[in-house]
């Protein structure tokens, strides 16, 4: 009895070394293909140790290299947009008289409640003359009688353009600008005249049609200027980055909504 005890033991002993040398084994096996012990990194192998707090699985599957295609961000402030200064227009021609022009009137506009009628002066004489400051304004009856017309500086529409010489077969324009929601007007009255007279600041005066506009509420007028000269309207440049949304075409109340935007250079 005592010796046949004896024998089990020794057999389960040996059973338990063979299955210890079997983990060893199994466990160099597992330390050779993983991570070395030792804090010497391989040649070209980064030494920097995990920070506290980060994560295993990011450790494990950063890249080792960037990928193709990425441009690192860059943190730095966009280089300020500089407004194009003006260039100088000449203003140093002799006043245009008024057989030195022929005006003509254009369609009235409209906009939150202000009227225009824009009005050109070609230059038809053979020399160059200028138009400048402010006009102006009367209303000729169809006896002919003339009624003048108190009007206000500055058009809500601006100035059609700088100041400038007028070289001959050039043009210069006006703004003569009004409302339609004033009270009066609100009530149904007008006050519209066959034709406008335009004295020119250096004397002289030029008749144009009214074309209906309508002055019951008030007169203001612009400054003369060329529009062929006006800067043309520009915007500071556009980012070189393009936005596009992914997102899911509904949405469940009380869900949160994932998203994402794709910002490409």
């Amino acid at each position: 009895m005592t010796g046949s005890r004896v024998a089990t033991l020794a057999r389960r002993g040996g059973r338990l070394i063979a299955l210890l040398a079997i983990a060893g084994l199994a466990s160099g096996c597992v330390r050779a293909s993983g991570a070395p012990e030792s804090s010497q990194a391989p040649s070209g192998k980064s030494t920097t140790p995990t920070q506290p707090g980060a994560s295993v699985l990011a450790s494990v599957t950063a890249p080792t290299s960037p990928v193709s295609g990425i441009v690192p961000w860059v943190d730095r402030p966009a280089i300020a947009y500089v407004w194009p200064t003006p260039r100088p227009y000449p203003t140093d021609a002799r006043p245009c008289r008024a057989a030195d022009l022929k005006g003509r009137a254009g369609d009235v506009g409209a906009g939150l409640g202000n009227t225009n009628l824009p009005v050109d002066f070609a230059n038809i004489s053979d020399s160059t003359c200028l138009l400048t400051g402010e006009p102006t304004i009367g209303g000729l009856r169809s006896d002919g009688t003339l009624v003048p017309l108190p009007v206000s500086e500055g058009s809500y529409f601006g100035d059609p353009g700088p100041a400038a010489n007028i070289a001959p077969g050039g043009v210069a324009a006006l703004n003569i600008s009004g409302a339609d929601a004033c009270p009066a007007a609100l009530s149904g009255k007008q006050r519209v005249y066959p034709k406008l007279r335009i004295g020119l600041p250096d004397g002289g005066s030029i008749d144009i049609a009214a074309r209906g506009f309508d002055t019951v509420c008030g007169v203001w007028i612009s400054r003369f200027g060329v529009p062929a000269d006006a800067e043309p309207a520009t915007d500071p440049p556009l980012s070189p980055l393009t936005a596009q949304i992914s997102a899911t075409t509904t949405a469940m109340a009380g869900q949160v909504l994932a998203y994402t935007v794709t910002l490409t250079n």
